[in-house]
């Protein structure tokens, strides 16, 4: 605007000039009508407005460049904005994928940590099954041994049970002026199990004394009595045929473990009974 101003007041003063002169020339020689001034005028006040729209049209263009450069200054402005807040959720990103690496970096050693657990584990599940099966086996065996030497007598079982074997003794026993002895007719039973028993030195002898649901009505107060006196029968018997003491323990279990029912004859005479585990040593 202040170029435009410059230029008007510089056209003003260069039109004085024109009319001093043109004036002057007049005057000097005589020749110039009235006519051809107010003609000289004219045309210097129609270039006078044409330099003057000019102004206006630069004045204009430069108002417009002015408004164009703000918004670009703003555009300026908000694209660094944008640019730091991309750096930050960069910087953002940058730091989680870190937390990430490192989780991840964990996560796999604690997955070689469990894999090489795992690895362990199976050899020792290998080793235990080996183990079990040896000891199935010897079951099996011991098992085997019995039932070939108990077989031709009558009143008696052998069973596994885990990891043990079961020798079941039925009607081995009688009750004689209130104490509990041995038939004279197992006794040939009972010897050949002692003479079992001694050939497994590295298995202990649970003897476990049971009966039915009837109430003794004798010596004993109840039957956890009666049944700790017929495995205590037992025990003393196969102490006396030369088996260890400490290698045998005696339990009463009262009428709380039946074989059968307790509700018939046949079952209550199958749940009075003598049960031998032989059972491994353990270590």
């Amino acid at each position: 605007m202040k170029h435009c101003t410059n230029v008007l007041r510089a056209m003003h003063f260069a039109l004085r000039i024109t009319i001093c002169v043109l004036v002057v020339s007049v005057m000097l020689s005589g020749c110039a009508t009235l006519s051809q001034l107010t003609g000289e005028a004219e045309r210097e006040r129609e270039e006078r407005q044409r330099l003057e729209d000019v102004c206006r049209d630069f004045e204009s263009q430069n108002a417009q460049l002015r408004n164009e450069i703000h918004h670009l200054k703003l555009g300026l402005a908000k694209s660094g904005e944008k640019e730091s807040a991309l750096s930050a959720e960069i910087h953002r990103l940058r730091g989680q994928k870190a937390e990430l690496e490192t989780k991840l970096l964990s996560c796999r050693q604690h997955q070689k940590k469990l894999e090489e657990q795992l690895t362990e584990n199976d050899v020792r599940l290998a080793e235990l099954i080996d183990i079990r099966k040896g000891k199935w086996a010897e079951r099996e065996k011991i098992k085997s041994e019995f039932s070939s030497g108990l077989r031709r007598f009558g009143g008696c079982k052998v069973e596994c049970r885990g990891e043990a074997v079961a020798v079941v003794l039925q009607n081995v026993l009688t009750l004689t002026s209130g104490k509990v002895k041995t038939r004279k007719s197992s006794l040939p039973l009972l010897r050949e199990l002692a003479a079992l028993l001694k050939k497994h030195p590295e298995c202990e002898f649970v003897i476990e004394g049971h009966t039915d649901d009837i109430p003794t009505k004798r010596t004993y107060p109840s039957n956890w009595e009666l049944s700790t006196a017929r495995a205590l029968a037992i025990l003393h018997y196969l102490e006396r045929e030369g088996i260890a003491s400490e290698k045998m323990s005696a339990v009463g279990c009262g009428e709380y473990m039946p074989r059968a029912s307790n509700t018939t004859s046949d079952g209550r005479r199958a749940n009075r009974r003598v049960e031998v585990l032989v059972v491994k040593k353990k270590g």
